[in-house]
């Protein structure tokens, strides 16, 4: 706020209140009101307005604070607040907030609230991988903002996609990317359903499009190896899963390319087999219990002289080879265990001798 007299009867009090006030005559405290991380003057408005105008940095105030799950919304305006209404309804339906931060849910308009509440017991339990009698309302969002919602957001974040969307914010888009997951059905992945998402949105946007390249481009081109492992890390929580799991370190490209294989080739393997999404945990666990760790076996006993980083990468492009050969002439995907198909890549493409993937 600006605190400038709405109009030109106020300008005598005005300068009343800042004779007294910068002569030191006015001392009295100010009546604040903190409400959901902004504060309201209740009282003092005009020496607010003074002290803004030269510039003084502290006045005395006594400030009452209201108790808000959520904090209030950027730039919040009264246009905002059926936002921060259906945010709140939906607090008070789930207590949500009570074991995620609001701030890592975020804001949305409230029909993506009705969304989340309508999904809650149907489609989150699915994409959890959670089987039998079903845990509380709570206890599903909770996981559900910690593993399926978190990967999206991170992927939106790191390709700076909220710029094709304007006027939604990042938890809109994630539903509008939960509706299409549904519409198109759901043996393809949650990542799929959101590139698709994306790809729709740049057809529709073209200049935001080629802006959010470029940023996308410039982020890309600025992330370090480092940040890029703390992304990966992050994204798959994998040193909560297996505490002592071991990722070579290599260029940043080889981890994107391990979270691309995790949460798409292999996250596809998975839904195929158990014949439904699977959750977080027991997708991480598995790739790296059945993929990675034998791979990481394999070439450690072939003692290969190329860093394991730039041998797993050309297997990955291999294997893409082999897939498309082998639909071409056989119209099908072989089926071949995943660190099977990187021993025989060691033994076929490198000249390693044949090595067990087992322990």
């Amino acid at each position: 706020a600006t605190f400038l007299p709405t109009n030109s009867a106020l300008g005598p009090r005005w300068t009343r209140v800042r004779d007294l006030l910068l002569g030191g005559q006015l001392n009295r405290t100010i009546e604040v009101v903190e409400f959901g991380g902004y504060f309201f003057v209740r009282d003092g408005h005009h020496r607010v307005s003074v002290a803004k105008a030269h510039h003084v940095e502290f006045l005395d105030a006594e400030v009452v604070r209201f108790a808000l799950p959520v904090r209030l919304l950027p730039r919040m305006t009264m246009a905002k607040l059926p936002l921060l209404q259906a945010k709140l309804a939906f607090h008070d339906e789930t207590g949500l907030f009570d074991v995620v931060p609001a701030e890592d849910v975020g804001d949305a308009h409230p029909e993506s609230w009705e969304f989340l509440r309508a999904q809650v017991l149907t489609d989150f339990p699915r994409l959890l991988g959670i089987e039998g009698e079903l845990p509380d309302a709570r206890t599903i969002l909770a996981r559900w903002f910690d593993g399926p919602h978190r990967i999206i957001r991170d992927y939106m974040r790191s390709e700076v996609a909220l710029l094709l969307f304007p006027g939604r914010y990042e938890l809109d888009v994630i539903c509008d990317v939960l509706q299409r997951w549904q519409r198109v059905g759901q043996e393809t992945s949650l990542v799929a359903a959101y590139r698709e998402a994306i790809r729709v949105a740049r057809r529709r946007r073209p200049f935001a499009a080629v802006a959010q390249r470029v940023r996308r481009t410039l982020r890309r081109t600025v992330a370090t190896a480092a940040e890029e492992y703390d992304r990966f890390m992050r994204v798959t929580r994998l040193h909560r899963l297996r505490p002592d799991a071991q990722i070579a370190r290599g260029h940043k490209d080889w981890y994107r390319t391990l979270l691309r294989q995790l949460l798409v080739t292999y996250a596809g393997y998975l839904r195929n087999r158990e014949g439904h999404p699977v959750g977080l945990e027991q997708l991480v666990g598995e790739w790296y219990d059945d993929v990675y760790a034998p791979a990481l076996r394999a070439y450690r006993a072939a003692k290969i002289d190329a860093p394991f980083s730039v041998v797993y990468m050309r297997w990955i492009v291999e294997s893409r080879r082999a897939m498309i050969r082998a639909v071409k002439e056989l119209g099908y995907v072989p089926s071949m265990p995943f660190a099977d198909s990187f021993a025989r890549f060691l033994s076929d493409e490198l000249g390693a001798p044949p090595t067990s993937t087992t322990q």
